[in-house]
């Protein structure tokens, strides 16, 4: 099998036959893991060095209006990308029950004929229903 190494720059790596740039489809994430840490390569960085990079070329007024705007936008991106990793989202939100307490769950087998029928009576009203603002009528 032939070796490859890995260019040294984007114009290298347009000059690669289609054919050589797909020895190995199978990829291995360890590897291109091992390959970044090799490279000295930091995503986190490089999104970093977007973000502010994006928001100061978005500032100069010798470019035109649609160069700046699309900086900007770059800038937003690489920000909003970073973001995921300082803050949660909300479908990553923590459930609690009343008042901030732990949720209280119990076995069905468990539960009194009072409290099924509590909840066969909350289920038909509405009250677990995900619109809002509508009740139906009884």
């Amino acid at each position: 099998m032939k070796s490859h190494k890995l260019p040294n720059s984007l114009q290298e790596l347009a000059n690669i036959p289609a054919t050589e740039k797909r020895v190995n489809c199978k990829t291995n994430i360890k590897k291109v893991l091992d390959v970044l840490i090799e490279c000295g390569f930091s995503p986190a960085q490089a999104l970093v060095t977007i973000a502010e990079r994006g928001l100061s070329e978005s500032e100069n007024e010798t470019y035109h209006i649609s160069v700046r705007q699309q900086f900007l936008t770059m800038a937003q991106r690489a920000s909003a990308e970073l973001l995921e990793y300082t803050q949660p989202k909300l479908s990553r939100s923590e459930l609690t029950g009343l008042n901030g307490e732990a949720i209280e769950f119990k076995k069905v087998d468990d539960m009194t004929d009072d409290e099924l029928a509590r909840i066969a009576a909350a289920g038909s009203s509405g009250a677990f229903s995900t619109k809002k603002g509508k009740k139906k009528a009884t």
